[in-house]
């Protein structure tokens, strides 16, 4: 399932040691040739190469607010997390986050040339484009959207049956509304049920 952020990628749990390590140590102690500074390296590749294909959904809404009397409509605005699977613009992400849209537009991040000119330490906010529903389900917190985009860069489906608890994961997205988000933590179980009648079985991370 799908969750914020919605792209998990695993690794094995041999790297998790080292990994301790590596994460305790002073940046200038990691050098490039060392085991620590090629894992690292290899985890920097893996955020350039999956980054752009996330993006953030922001959604406008009306609710009834307030005790005024008669209710009011007032405007409410949202966002979520979403991913690119295809490079002519179809994106998933969850159902909730789209429940009552008036309005979806998605935040994509900037690449190549436009990056390249941005010279702060703090990311410019990307390109806003209008998305449409495509459809969702409510049961499986699942939403698909389209945005008429092409050559769009993209992430393939994983293969959850692979999955085996203590496999590393790294989760990407739009917490709050900061983009360009990155965690790392672990498979803390591959089969969770929230409620004994609930239909869904998630995958549990830390």
């Amino acid at each position: 399932r799908i969750a914020h952020p919605p792209v998990a990628i695993s690794y094995h749990m041999k790297l998790l040691a080292l990994l301790t390590v590596a994460v305790c140590l002073p940046a200038g102690l990691v050098r490039a040739q060392s085991p620590l500074g090629a894992l690292s390296s290899q985890f920097q590749s893996l955020v350039e190469s999956t980054g752009p294909a996330v993006v953030q959904i922001v959604v406008r809404s009306y609710s009834a607010g307030g005790n005024d009397s008669p209710p009011l409509l007032r405007t409410a605005r949202g966002n979520g997390s979403g991913t690119i699977v295809s490079p002519d613009g179809y994106i998933i992400t969850n159902s909730h986050v789209v429940q009552n849209a008036r309005r979806i537009q998605v935040l994509l991040p900037l690449t190549g040339e436009d990056e390249k000119t941005h010279h702060s330490i703090l990311k410019t906010s990307g390109k806003l484009v209008e998305a449409t529903l495509v459809g969702q389900d409510k049961e499986t917190d699942i939403a698909v959207l389209k945005i008429e985009q092409t050559k769009l860069p993209t992430i393939e489906f994983g293969d959850s049956e692979s999955l085996r608890q203590g496999h590393i994961v790294f989760a990407f997205g739009s917490p709050l509304g900061l983009d360009n988000s990155v965690t790392m933590g672990i498979i803390s179980s591959v089969a969770r049920q929230v409620r004994p009648d609930d239909p869904m079985i998630y995958i549990q991370t830390d």
